[in-house]
């Protein structure tokens, strides 16, 4: 299972297009295989900054959903109002702990 961290900086005067879209791109991928859920957060500390935790089952089912023709449409959209989004992937330190045992057990 992963998470990705999806921020996104919202050019001010445009929150409202923004978040029909973010609310589009969240019904969308409700809808992907491997996709689990997802929040979206306001950073209280950054105005024009959104924050969009994704959980997905793995990271192949992430990359399926962002290499998708409803997901690059609609991050066109975002892109065009002069969004910026960026993307971080997190695992589980058990899951990530597991297979560097695996890697390692031989040496």
């Amino acid at each position: 299972m992963i998470n990705v961290l999806i921020r996104r900086t919202v050019p001010k005067d445009r929150d409202r297009e923004v978040l029909t879209i973010i609310a589009q791109l969240r019904a969308r991928a409700a809808h992907a295989r491997g996709y689990i859920s997802s929040e979206i957060v306001w950073n209280l500390e950054k105005e024009r900054e959104y924050v969009s935790m994704t959980k997905w089952r793995s990271l192949e089912s992430w990359k399926t959903w962002l290499e998708s023709e409803p997901h690059r449409e609609l991050q066109k959209k975002l892109d065009a109002l002069g969004c910026i989004t960026s993307y971080e992937l997190f695992g589980y330190p058990e899951e990530h702990a597991l297979y560097y045992y695996e890697e390692t057990k031989g040496i």
